[in-house]
């Protein structure tokens, strides 16, 4: 009995710690194991990364202009987090946090580096097309290196805090 407690524990660590990614909404190989709160700054991939240029069903245009942004390696991570954070809404806002649009962009952190990089204000963050390009320019520069095409969502809650697992369709 003690040895299947020791398990059961171990299998309980291993899920809080650990998800499996496909880059399709399917689960099916190949897939990738990810621990979720590393200690290094970048996830450690514990499995080989075989990209899939097959499969992926794009449903609306918001999810097509996230897969021309984040491309099919984050299409399902990307989606499944912004679906979380606004329903995938453009006209989502969150009164409460200040977060605004398709991606949610704390607007109170970002309304000063949104509006040097790109002049855009509050209510340019309702449209979908500039509220994604900041979202991939944050996400971007999230992992410490703008412009290496190798961000992090970091920045979004449902990322940090795990919802987004529930949000995958």
């Amino acid at each position: 009995m003690i040895i299947l407690s020791a398990l059961v524990v171990k299998c309980i660590e291993f899920g809080n710690t650990h998800n499996v990614q496909s880059p399709v909404r399917e689960v099916r190989t190949p897939i990738v194991l990810q621990e979720v709160f590393p200690l290094k700054p970048a996830l450690e991939v514990l499995s080989p990364w075989v990209e899939m240029t097959e499969g992926i069903q794009v449903d609306t245009p918001i999810e097509q202009k996230i897969l021309d942004l984040w491309g099919e390696r984050y299409f399902l991570l990307a989606t499944s987090i912004f679906r979380c954070e606004s329903g995938l809404r453009p006209d989502a806002v969150n009164w409460s946090s200040k977060d605004v649009g398709v991606t949610q962009i704390n607007w109170p952190t970002w309304e000063k580096p949104i509006l040097e990089k790109f002049g855009y204000t509050l209510v340019d963050m309702l449209d979908t097309d500039k509220n994604l390009e900041v979202a991939y320019w944050i996400w971007d520069r999230a992992d410490g290196e703008e412009g290496n095409e190798q961000g992090s969502f970091e920045p979004w809650v449902a990322y940090t805090n795990g919802s987004f697992r529930g949000c995958i369709e």
